[in-house]
Order: C-alpha cells, then sequence, then structure tokens
C-alpha cells in the first residue's frame, strides 16, 4: 500500500515534466526529427491529410507544415490526455491512499513524514 502513496509523488514529477515537454518547442522539434529519420528508412515523407471546409470524421486542424499539423493534431492532445487522467486519477486519491495507516498492521508505518502529507 505504501506503493500508491509512492506513486502519487511520482506521478506529480511526471505531470511535471509532461507539462514541462507540452510547452517546450526544442521537445517536439527532436521528436517530429527521429519521426522524419524512421520515415526516412522506409522511403516515406511527412506530410498531413488535406483540409477541408466543413470535417466531420476526423481532425480539421490549421497548419502550414506537417510538424504544425502532427503537433496539433496528435502530441498535444495525447499529452493534455495523458496529464489530465495522471492528474484526476492519482493526485485526488491521495488522502484515500494515506488512510491504510489506520488499519492496525499498518499504524507502526506512520512516521513524521505520513503525518505531513
Amino acid at each position: 500500500m505504501e506503493l500508491l502513496i509512492h506513486s502519487v509523488s511520482e506521478s506529480r514529477v511526471v505531470i511535471e515534466q509532461l507539462k514541462r515537454k507540452r510547452n517546450s518547442i526544442e521537445a517536439w522539434d527532436e521528436l517530429f526529427e527521429k519521426a522524419v529519420q524512421v520515415a526516412d528508412t522506409v522511403e516515406e515523407v511527412p506530410t498531413m491529410p488535406r483540409a477541408a471546409g466543413r470535417q466531420r470524421h476526423r481532425v480539421n486542424v490549421p497548419a502550414e507544415t506537417p510538424s504544425q499539423y502532427w503537433k496539433r493534431a496528435m502530441f498535444l492532445p495525447f499529452l493534455d490526455h495523458l496529464i489530465q487522467e495522471l492528474t484526476g486519477r492519482l493526485v485526488p486519491n491521495e488522502d484515500g491512499f494515506s488512510a491504510q495507516y489506520l488499519i492496525p498492521t499498518k499504524l507502526n508505518g506512520i512516521n513524521q513524514e505520513v503525518i505531513d502529507t
């Protein structure tokens, strides 16, 4: 059960790193460059789907380059989803995870660090 409490603190670190990557231009440029290199090994050129005035069944992201398109259509929504899931599932349940120390067999695990959290 201590693992759950530890996972909350680790998830906070991951959330901060994901937020930094989301706001970092260099992080996306490095990732896209790696994707271009992988695509080049199979002789594929990065492109973006054609845009339509009215789109109903796929994302119609305004972009001037394939890099901008894939960042806006895939990378940013994926990171936003990860951040939201980690924030929504683990962080709010920290108090519930701490309640494990009320179980009589776990009482000896209470220390100042647990009390402070």
